[in-house]
């Protein structure tokens, strides 16, 4: 492999490791999203200069009777990780490859 194909190889795998972050920027801002909507149904007075730790309690009194809301973010997150990992392996095996072939 020439250094320009190397350098080229190691320019895609720079901006592949980019695109993921971007992409998990963008998976953790939907779920900060989602984590802030929890706290829709209670009034903002409510909530007003609460530590962040009663904050989530008074959210808990609501979800505790159907907690399916927390458990479908769960969800939700477990699967982007899993598909994340996936992507950062790939990513790794692809460098480590390209290495090992030099």
């Amino acid at each position: 492999m020439t250094h320009r194909e190397q350098l080229e190889k190691t320019r895609q795998a720079i901006m592949r490791y980019r695109e993921l972050l971007d992409l998990l920027h963008q998976h953790v801002d939907q779920a900060e999203r989602r984590y802030e909507g929890w706290f829709a149904a209670i009034p903002a007075e409510d909530l007003d200069g609460l530590p962040e730790k009663q904050r989530q309690g008074r959210a808990a009194e609501h979800y505790v009777s159907d907690p399916q809301t927390i458990a479908d973010g769960a969800l939700h997150l477990r699967f982007v990780c899993r598909e994340f990992e996936k992507e950062f392996e790939q990513l790794h095996d692809n460098v480590l490859t390209e290495i090992e072939e030099e």
